[in-house]
């Protein structure tokens, strides 16, 4: 089903220029703004300023961020067995620090800017989509497999996660590659121990056990536990969770058939996993005095799988509705996938299938619920879709179906653009911006969806397309969505409270004080690449700003939420009110400093979707 790879390019080209093609989709889509776009509240600046403050401390295996310089490690212990978090004395335990040493990496390289931040999540979606290219070529040839690469790389949600500074990626590139290592074993055992050997206990093959041939230790085996370890310094537990389920799955739902567990070499590759967790894990553990696990264990992986976070709570079938917008264009054809399946099931197509679904199970039954977190089975679903040959033979509701979708897009786009005009303007250039990207995806939706249009009753009001028509127009979509990123960056730049404040400060002595009240964003900390305090009572802020010495003062004035804007236009009010207005206070605090110099700025609050105004008071 290649139908957007040109037809002189054959498996033989695929197989050998299909790593440099998929190199360039993601420079096209993933690169543009990548230097430009700030980095956005929350996540973001705490995992590349984490990194920055590792760096400074010559620090390896614990994190800080926004940490006291002058605050010993034995001090922020101590204030944690008294009770404080582990946020609030300067450490980030939230996740293991392989992202933090690949971003380190990169800082080294080019200096630390947003670009160094987030180039570790375009490298590993580029390998991503070479692992989607590998496995779907042993299954339909390399046409297919660069296929599915491309659908690995143009799908929505990995389009948004793929350029984030954030441990998602990496932790995706290494579940995909235990997954392929698994997979690729089992088939092995499939060939050889099923049919030779001592099965499970109880079953019985033709030759006793003492005869059956164990295989040695191979690549796989070697790139399936490696890949375990690395995985969990990546982002934890899940990166062990997907392929164990998917294992479980394979055998005792999708498959059921008999495996000799023996050739999957648990033991020696299970202890090297344990060796890769421990090398990192022990001795981080000994110099926090186990708070490390106690906060990113049990407070961020075990208490938000129990209770949902940050005031979410868990919708049924979240996962299936997200899918939608995460997986588009590519999940318009998904729904024609599951009849071919069953028409070509064997042990690969059951296992691809257990691989899709194990994320879905495991956090379908986690409290907290965000959309990317069932990426790690995206590369299954593209390898699936190209793996099932012609699909353009299918008609009735599935078909529908995927002419649907692009519509819905295109809609959405033109709903998005037409509502603007009703909007506060601080939100117009956004929502403008936003309509013009989903109107391009819908475009490229189009394309996809264009071959089942050739297969149906209608195809003879269609005109048909020369076979060189679809790549071109991808890739001018493809353009034009760079394009659009590129441009929605600038612009998101400009109105960025902590990138434009920390440009009107300049150059800040090394010791000067940076205070923060009623705005508490971590982008703070990473653009003006100082320590901050965020204090909450106004006469904390007038106490400390009497004191001698530099000093920085971030004080919110006035803040306009899109959701109560929202709320206020179901309720037919006219007016846009502000939900928050400390300007009286703010104003008498500059009154009462006349020695601090006053810069004013209004700009989008990503992290709230809110509009503020702030005063920043400087004295140098």
């Amino acid at each position: 089903m290649p139908w957007l790879i040109p037809e002189r390019f054959t498996d033989n080209h695929c197989r050998r220029h299909g790593w440099w093609v998929l190199l360039a989709l993601t420079a096209v889509l993933y690169l543009p703004g990548l230097s430009t776009l700030p980095l956005m509240d929350r996540d973001e600046p705490r995992f590349a300023h984490a990194t920055v403050e590792m760096m400074g401390r010559g620090a390896w295996l614990v994190p800080y961020f926004n940490s006291d310089p002058e605050m010993s490690d034995a001090k922020r212990i101590e204030l944690m067995h008294k009770g404080k978090g582990a946020m609030e004395v300067g450490y980030r335990f939230d996740k293991p620090p392989l992202t933090y040493w690949w971003m380190r990496l990169h800082y080294h390289l080019f200096g630390i800017n947003e670009f160094a931040a987030r180039l570790h999540s375009v490298l590993a979606t580029w390998l991503v989509a070479l692992v989607t290219f590998g496995v779907a070529s042993r299954i339909a040839g390399a046409r297919g497999g660069l296929m599915a690469g491309i659908a690995w790389l143009t799908s929505l949600q990995v389009i948004v996660h793929g350029r984030l500074a954030v441990a998602d990626m990496p932790m995706v590139l290494f579940v995909a590659l235990a997954c392929w290592a698994l997979m690729e074993c089992l088939l092995a055992t499939e060939k050889s121990g099923v049919e030779n050997g001592r099965l499970e206990h109880g079953t019985q093959s033709a030759l006793p056990a003492s005869d059956v041939p164990l295989p040695t230790f191979t690549s796989w085996h070697w790139l399936l536990y490696v890949s375990l370890g690395l995985g969990f310094l990546a982002k934890g537990p899940i990166a062990l969770l997907v392929p164990g389920l998917a294992l479980v799955l394979y055998r005792f739902a999708f498959w059921r058939k008999p495996l000799a567990w023996g050739h999957l070499k648990m033991w020696p590759g299970g202890l090297i996993t344990l060796v890769i967790m421990g090398a990192w894990g022990i001795p981080a553990l000994i110099e926090t005095q186990g708070l490390y696990w106690r906060v990113g264990m049990q407070e961020h992986v075990v208490e938000r799988g129990a209770k949902a976070f940050n005031g979410r709570f868990p919708v049924p079938g979240y996962y299936l509705v997200t899918a939608l917008l995460s997986l588009f264009p590519w999940i318009a054809l998904l729904p024609l996938v599951w009849s071919k399946v069953r028409e070509r099931w064997d042990a690969r197509f059951a296992f691809l299938v257990s691989w899709l679904t194990a994320p879905y199970i495991i956090f379908t039954l986690y409290a907290t619920q965000l959309p990317h977190y069932v990426m790690p089975g995206f590369p299954a679903a593209m390898v699936l879709l190209m793996a099932c040959g012609d699909l353009g033979k299918t008609k009735g509701w599935r078909t529908a179906f995927a002419w649907t979708m692009p519509v819905i897009f295109w809609l959405l786009g033109y709903a998005l653009t037409s509502f603007n005009s009703q909007l506060p303007s601080p939100y117009q250039y956004q929502f403008a911006a936003g309509g013009l990207l989903f109107r391009s995806l819908a475009i490229f939706g189009g394309l996809i969806i264009w071959p089942f249009a050739m297969n149906t009753r209608a195809s003879s009001a269609l005109p048909a397309l020369p076979s060189w028509v679809r790549p071109l127009a991808a890739a001018i979509v493809m353009l034009g969505i760079g394009a659009t990123i590129a441009d929605c960056a600038s612009m998101i730049r400009r109105t960025h409270p902590a990138a434009q404040l920390a440009e009107s400060a300049g150059p800040l002595p090394e010791k000067v004080e940076c205070i923060g009240w009623q705005f508490a964003e971590p982008s703070l900390v990473f653009h003006f690449n100082h320590h901050w305090r965020f204090l909450s009572k106004l006469n904390l802020i007038t106490e400390r700003m009497d004191r001698k010495g530099p000093r920085v003062v971030v004080l919110l004035c006035r803040e306009w939420t899109l959701s109560h804007f929202i709320k206020e236009k179901m309720d037919r009010k006219t007016e846009f009110t502000t939900e928050q207005d400390y300007t009286k206070e703010v104003d008498a605090l500059i009154v009462a400093h006349p020695d601090y110099k006053v810069v004013a700025f209004s700009g989008m609050n990503a992290a709230r979707a809110s509009w503020v105004e702030l005063k920043m008071l400087v004295r140098k």
